[in-house]
């Protein structure tokens, strides 16, 4: 059986009311990157040979901060944006995480997915009615083909091989970003 995962299906919960997020401003999210960008330098033993130097690291955090709008943006714009200049790193140890301020993830998918091989599948169930969908593989996700959503997250998180890319996927974003 194979699984085509639709975001925001019926079967995605949340824990609470859905609420619109405030903006950040952009002078305090340019603040923020700046100083993610040093901490990057200062604490990993080499920031700059994933993406090709340390001139490079500077045009990318520099593109970084260009991207902000003027009127700012909201935690989760903000960590979408953060997101491809942490990866080049290309450090599975070096991640951005994203939480609310519980530090409770806002949405829970009822499904537990495990990696085999070069997939995700759904090895257990929360609920009654997803149970057909036990043993079942992710084939897309809303129209886009799997391969093609492993492909985006390498650019999304450092990974040191297929292991650990399909990890982030399973762990973070498809766990957090469906809904």
């Amino acid at each position: 059986m194979v699984l085509a995962l639709i975001l925001l299906l019926s079967g995605v919960i949340h824990s609470g009311p859905v609420q619109k997020e405030s903006l950040l401003s952009r002078a305090q999210l340019i603040e923020d990157t700046r100083q993610l960008a040093s901490i990057l330098e200062s604490a990993h033993p080499d920031p700059y040979i994933g993406g090709g130097g340390k001139i490079a690291f500077h045009r990318r955090l520099q593109r970084t901060m260009m991207a902000i709008p003027n009127e700012g943006m909201t935690k989760i714009e903000f960590y979408k944006l953060l997101l491809p200049f942490v990866a080049v790193l290309r450090d599975g140890h070096t991640t951005l995480s994203l939480e609310s301020a519980t530090g409770e993830s806002k949405l829970f998918l009822p499904l537990g997915l495990e990696i085999v091989e070069d997939r995700i599948y759904v090895a257990r169930v929360y609920l009654e009615v997803h149970k057909p969908l036990l043993g079942s593989t992710i084939t897309c996700v809303e129209g886009v083909p799997f391969a093609i959503i492993v492909e985006r997250q390498k650019r999304l998180a450092g990974y040191e091989n297929l292991y650990a890319n399909l990890n982030n996927l399973r762990n973070r974003f498809i766990r957090h970003f469906c809904g």
